[in-house]
């Protein structure tokens, strides 16, 4: 059982929230908060697996502070955060402050449920708008000059990944959980982690959406 703690300053959204969450399976919603101060409070009291929040709408340098006092107060529990196009423009920074997801305000109960579980175990989800918007700035960021010019057709993939991890590697890219893709696979949830644990050793990358990023740059899956 995933203890889920939801948190939003709107009590429809929090409403909302928790029903989306507590969409049947494996997944409980322990306590709900306001996105404010009070939620620090909440997370040290509860000490739930996962948090799912919809942030407050605050200034830079106060959003900044927002973000540091939960952390803080989470001390390693996954920040799963709902929001807008504010949110995914950086991204990259909210990965780097400790936040392990981020959904769209009409993400769908199963997406929900299934971002709760990949962080959970130790994973990172964005949904697609995010993924898109982090690749953007990682093109944006990196020089022309150190991408190879294609002078030949692309070479097939070697044995760096097998068969098998480059089918779990796409079926990650697709935004598939794991359960989803042990399904497809037809394979078990650990048989999945071992491949993922594999493909980060194998790329040096250090989350899924690095994983997808690597695998498209050099070749082994189509963007």
């Amino acid at each position: 059982m995933v203890r889920v703690l939801v948190a939003a300053d709107s009590e429809p959204a929090r409403a909302g929230l928790e029903a989306l969450v507590e969409h049947g399976g494996s997944l409980r919603v322990i306590g709900s908060s306001t996105a404010g101060v009070a939620l620090p409070e909440r997370i040290r009291a509860l000490a739930p697996d996962v948090i799912v929040l919809e942030p407050p709408t605050l200034e830079d340098d106060s959003f900044a502070l927002w973000l540091a006092r939960v952390s803080d107060a989470a001390a390693g529990v996954p920040l799963i955060l709902v929001g807008g196009d504010v949110l995914r423009a950086v991204a990259w920074e909210l990965l780097h402050a400790g936040v392990r997801g981020l959904l769209s305000y009409d993400a769908t109960a199963e997406e929900i449920r299934a971002a709760v579980e990949a962080v959970a175990a130790g994973l990172v989800t964005l949904d697609s708008a995010a993924a898109d918007a982090m690749l953007a700035s990682l093109e944006y960021a990196v020089p022309a000059r150190v991408l190879p010019a294609v002078t030949h057709p692309p070479v097939t993939p070697g044995p760096s990944l097998t068969r098998r991890e480059i089918e779990v590697l796409n079926a990650v890219a697709e935004g598939l959980g794991n359960k989803h893709i042990a399904v497809r696979l037809g394979i078990s949830d650990h048989t999945v982690k071992t491949h993922l644990a594999a493909i980060f050793e194998k790329l040096g990358a250090t989350s899924r959406t690095e994983a997808v990023i690597l695998g498209a740059r050099s070749g082994i899956i189509p963007l």
